[in-house]
């Protein structure tokens, strides 16, 4: 199957087909050399083109699309050789139904198709997706073929001739199923298309560039490099080439894509986190720098000269960033009269290349969110009536092989499953839908607290600051003292159906249908997100959300079945990493006491056959240490239908269930110690909460609360 791939960018062209070959199922006549050509140059240039192979995998079904192109050596050190081709070859399509990645480093098949031929593999140095060029890099061998020459001298004109080569239509063109042989074109320039700075942008040729041919050399009949090829426009003989200067720029080193993240502090100061990613192959930058000030009528008024290049920003402070490889960073803490609120910054890079000329980019503004200050404070009324009561729930204990079993006296129907133990564990909190909230006495389990909300509750979670209700019907959510029960502040938080926190930390999360408010349980302050405002836009969600105990990350539930980490920093949340598909169903997120593990059971159990993840059986669920989730540490094999998992992090053990068995113990290398039947079989649980002491857990069922204790 031959892909074609339609580019808008740059160089302003559209219905133009990207000459990279993916899943090739077509063959083409080859075209022979042009004889005017020097032998031993033709013979050059052939040896320093090399056939560039790809695969590409489509997230989430494990299948890998083979794809190719062409490229050449432009320079080569006693240490290492320097390969040119389009960015759009060694990168996985844009234009496709589905989303995919890399699925290895490029490799380089040197003297393609003859006796000669050497397979390496090849490092990405650098890549360009604005002008759709990337530098790759490979060691030094013996018999390494020459570069080829360049010189930005040339003056091109209309009708002269050209030559293209390259691997048009990639293996199709083999005649043993090994690596094709080079295909050489003949054709001439037809068109010199400049930009509106007078520039040339695009070489167009009148020839034959064909799938495959993607990051091939265009060369004059001298041998010298004319330009980079790039695209054909559809059904035609018109070809398109990168000219050699843009290449010559490249190599001087330039700035790519920029990230600025802001983090609001104390009130009247902001800090700003820079990350600018370089295209730098060659290592030639000298100084990358940063100029910020709050914007006003002066910078919005700031126009590029007629030469396209942009003044420095007029007042800016500059702030010299960190070089690191193809990346520069730094920070830089900014102060505000203003307390709430949004405020406009304007951003400029800055970068000195090479040749030591500075540039300035085009001034972004990035909007300081200081928040907003919902309604937090104490209580306007006395709040909801408070009772000891001092009831008894426990039963008599049971026996049942090596565990003892308590079924406690509660009505647990449509209780959320968010049964939460105190921060010393002497008691645990339990919420009723109707609003009711209790506190449970460990050991001896006896009521010591119920509170009725009067309004329809729907989760409870334990912070630093005390424990959260969200009240949805009345869209708060409330501050309990959860000695208590004292309503301590209300926040106003539309849709609110799930407020979480932990017990570390003083900021709170609300997830509604489609937004999520950060909570300062401190000030009242707020701050809103929508799936747009983390990469991935609509691919991101908020379902479900756990904070970690030690209160560094949020996770949650979204996209296509992922779970998504966020990194937590005061009110601000940075998405930091996306698992591949793994929810068929998904249940309920589930991490360790001490934050070490995460994992997302499902249902139908976590999907099989991933990259970097182990073949596993039918319902079973990958645990992932917290920084990775695209590499489990190990699984457990649960059974049919999978829907909770707690960790009992002091005794290194796991606790979840299945379809016929409401307890399973689990060692913490994911094999299975023993498995209980708590009740008769439809009774599902719903919730498994290990104490923070180890060895007792708490197990929420459909019609049940169990208080399991576990033989040492």
């Amino acid at each position: 199957m031959a892909t074609k791939r339609f580019q808008r960018g740059v160089f302003g062209l559209r219905a133009i087909v990207v000459l990279s070959v993916l899943a090739l199922g077509w063959a083409a006549a080859r075209i022979g050399a042009d004889e005017n050509i020097p032998l031993e140059t033709l013979k050059e240039i052939k040896s320093a083109t090399v056939f560039i192979k790809m695969e590409f995998v489509v997230q989430g079904v494990a299948r890998r699309i083979p794809a190719s192109g062409s490229g050449f050596v432009m320079l080569v050190t006693p240490k290492e050789a320097f390969i040119v081709t389009n960015h759009h070859v060694v990168t996985p399509p844009k234009k496709s139904p589905f989303k995919m990645q890399a699925g290895g480093l490029p490799t380089l098949v040197f003297f393609s198709g003859t006796r000669k031929e050497k397979v390496v593999t090849a490092k990405i140095v650098a890549s360009d997706p604005s002008r759709d060029l990337a530098v790759l890099s490979v060691p030094a061998f013996e018999g390494m073929p020459k570069a080829i020459a360049r010189d930005n001298k040339i003056e091109l004109v209309e009708t002269m001739g050209v030559f293209m080569f390259g691997f048009p239509f990639g293996q199709a063109l083999s005649t043993n199923k090994g690596n094709p042989a080079i295909t050489v074109g003949k054709g001439s320039v037809s068109s010199i298309r400049e930009n509106e700075r007078g520039e040339v942008q695009l070489v167009q040729i009148d020839g034959d560039l064909n799938p495959g041919n993607s990051g091939g050399p265009v060369v004059d009949s001298k041998g010298r490099l004319i330009g980079v090829a790039v695209a054909k426009i559809g059904n035609t003989r018109i070809g398109m080439a990168i000219p050699a200067q843009e290449l010559s720029k490249m190599l001087l080193g330039r700035i790519g894509s920029i990230s600025v993240v802001n983090i609001p502090r104390v009130p009247g100061e902001v800090d700003f986190k820079v990350q600018v990613q370089l295209i730098d192959p060659m290592h030639k930058l000298k100084e990358v720098s940063v100029l910020y000030r709050q914007a006003n009528s002066e910078t919005s008024a700031l126009k590029a000269g007629q030469d396209g290049a942009w003044p420095a920003l007029p007042g800016g402070t500059k702030v010299q960033l960190k070089l690191d490889g193809q990346s520069s960073a730094g920070s830089f803490r900014a102060k505000l009269t203003e307390k709430t609120g949004k405020v406009t910054f304007a951003v400029q890079a800055s970068y000195v290349d090479g040749a030591g000329r500075t540039h300035y980019t085009q001034p972004a503004p990035y909007i300081v969110d200081l928040g907003k200050l919902i309604a937090g404070g104490s209580s306007p009324d006395k709040g909801p009536e408070v009772k000891v009561t001092g009831d008894n729930l426990a039963q008599q204990p049971r026996a049942l092989g090596t565990i003892s079993v308590n079924e406690l006296k509660v009505n647990v129907k449509d209780m959320p499953a968010c049964i939460c133990w105190s921060a010393d564990g002497k008691s645990f909190f339990l919420l009723e839908s109707d609003g009711v909230v209790r506190r449970v006495k460990m050991g001896e389990f006896r009521e010591e607290l119920k509170m009725d909300a009067g309004s329809r509750c729907s989760w409870l979670s334990l912070s630093g600051e005390g424990l959260l209700l969200t009240v949805a019907d009345r869209q708060e959510v409330w501050l309990l003292d959860p000695a208590t029960f004292k309503v301590k502040k209300r926040f106003e938080v539309a849709s609110a159906e799930r407020a979480v926190s932990s017990p570390g930390l003083s900021v709170a999360f609300a997830m509604g249908r489609d937004s999520m408010t950060a909570i300062d349980l401190k000030t009242g302050t707020a701050k809103e997100y929508s799936p747009r405002d983390f990469p991935g836009g609509f691919g991101v969600g908020f379902a479900m959300p756990v904070v970690t105990p030690d209160g560094k990350y949020l996770f949650t539930m979204g996209g296509l079945e992922q779970l998504h980490r966020f990194k937590i920093d005061g009110l601000v949340l940075s998405h930091e990493e996306a698992s591949q598909r793994i929810a068929q169903n998904g249940q309920g997120i589930a991490v360790s006491p001490d934050s070490k593990c995460v994992c997302l059971p499902s249902g139908g159990g976590n999907y099989n056959n991933l990259k970097n993840h182990p073949s596993v059986s039918p319902y079973s669920t990958y645990i992932y240490p917290t920084g990775n989730l695209n590499r489990p540490m190990f699984t457990i094999n649960q059974g049919a239908y999978p829907r909770a998992v707690a960790f009992d992090a002091k005794n290194k053990k796991i606790y979840s269930q299945n379809h016929d068995h409401q307890f399973i113990i689990f060692n913490d290398s994911g094999r299975k110690l023993q498995e209980f039947k708590l009740a008769p079989r439809g009774d599902e649980t719903r919730q498994i909460v290990s104490h923070p002491d180890g060895n007792r857990a708490l197990v929420l069922t459909s019609n049940n609360l169990f208080f399991v204790e576990v033989g040492k």
